[in-house]
């Protein structure tokens, strides 16, 4: 999550265009990410409340990241688009220490 948060960051810095294809990694970091704490998840439950934790995860895989989003949007009205990348990409990195 971490190297997610800090690319997520350099691309809203960047304003070149090879540097951003290079800071388009965060997609891979966040899916490389995504892959650990599901694998770590199903590893860690016990096979009778494996449905359950999945069903709990599903939560808040898919309603988690709306208040992101409305924040993302909110900042991006006030300040643009490279602002919203940039906080957001903080906001993971510091969130992950």
């Amino acid at each position: 999550m971490a190297v997610y948060g800090l690319a997520t960051a350099l691309l809203g810095l960047s304003i070149q265009f090879v540097r951003n294809l290079l800071f388009g990694l965060t997609g891979a970091a966040d899916a490389v990410s995504t892959v650990i704490r599901g694998t770590a998840c199903q590893l860690n439950t016990p096979d009778h409340l494996r449905g359950r934790m999945t069903s709990v995860n599903m939560l808040f895989f898919m309603g988690g990241p709306q208040p992101g989003e409305r924040e993302a949007g909110l900042v991006a009205s006030a300040f643009g688009a490279p602002a919203a990348i940039v906080t957001g990409g903080l906001a993971t990195l510091t969130s992950t220490g």
